[in-house]
């Protein structure tokens, strides 16, 4: 029971953490999100690709700390593996994991992702090195009603127990998650309302200031589903942060119909004239449109930001 209520404890304050920073998550995405769209994009998201790494590794080192024991002929701490001993690993692991994504975030203040290597190295480490720390306060064995992890047999031939299935599940899970071509096209990436559809005849049309802490570039959609008169022309701008004045980094060509337009910023793409170019997104970007002859028309701006 100790065992348990320190790695809940130990889970719970990292989440409770994530929880402060969450207001960050909406900045990031204009503020426009609920709680529901945070929730189905949240399994695709960079950070929840990089807590599967991390999970995934973490397993692959507490079985080295497994192995490691079994050839240190540490084999009653093996016996005694239970289901209730390796669930407070995962739990510590998960709380370590979250933990981890949220102080180190695996980026740079650029946003540069460090790497996978990066994540596989410390997930291993945290799962071997919280076997141990773990194991050490079990080395005494679970009770007599716990399935054991694993089995020695009289003859010294190793087994599998009935609670090796859950270790066997959350791996087999992870693997399931990493590799679904879905979720590999969207890691890292996050898509959100820049401005919802509505009738406009304003001269000049501004998103508000787009917080930037992760992406390299961004695809803007103007769609526009109804038209009376004049013409829009986007531009996507960044923000100055000595002066606060915004500057030009793509302008679109002046939309004048119904139609859905695309501008794109990214490094190293092949630019293209009013609807691309090589560049990097800066920490604040807005989207501005500015009217001419009589401008009226209903459209929404959208964005797909890309790592």
């Amino acid at each position: 029971m100790k065992l348990l209520v320190a790695a809940l404890t130990w889970l719970l304050v990292p989440l409770s953490a994530l929880a402060l920073e969450a207001h960050k998550i909406a900045e990031l995405k204009g503020g426009s999100e609920t709680l529901g769209q945070f929730l189905k994009g949240l399994p695709t998201s960079f950070e929840a690709q990089v807590f599967y790494g991390l999970m995934l590794s973490g397993v692959i080192g507490m079985m080295g700390s497994w192995l490691w024991k079994w050839t240190q002929g540490i084999a009653h701490g093996i016996h005694h593996f239970t289901a209730k001993y390796t669930v407070g690993q995962l739990l510590w692991l998960i709380g370590s994991s979250i933990g981890a994504i949220e102080t180190v975030g695996f980026q740079t203040d650029s946003g540069e992702f460090f790497g996978w290597m990066s994540v596989i190295v410390t997930g291993g480490f945290m799962g071997f090195s919280g076997e141990v720390k773990v194991g050490a306060k079990n080395a005494d064995g679970g009770s007599a009603g716990d399935p054991a992890m694993v089995r020695i047999q009289p003859s010294g031939r190793v087994t599998a127990g009935p609670g090796a299935a859950i270790v066997a599940a959350l791996a087999l899970g992870t693997l399931l998650a990493l590799g679904a071509p879905s979720v590999r096209a969207q890691a890292g990436n996050l898509g959100g309302t820049i401005l919802g559809s509505a009738a406009r005849t304003a001269a000049q049309v501004n998103s508000a200031d787009q917080q930037n802490l992760t992406w390299s570039g961004a695809t803007v959609i103007v769609d526009v589903t109804a038209f009376t008169a004049g013409t829009y022309t986007p531009k996507i701008q960044g923000k100055d942060p000595a002066s606060g004045k915004y500057y030009d980094i793509l302008t679109g060509t002046a939309i004048g119909g119904i139609s859905t337009n695309v501008l794109k910023v990214y490094p190293g793409i092949t630019a293209a004239a009013n609807a691309a170019v090589s560049d990097v997104l800066p920490r604040v970007w807005r989207v501005q449109l500015n009217g001419a002859a009589g401008q009226s028309m209903t459209f929404s701006v959208g964005a797909n930001l890309q790592q």
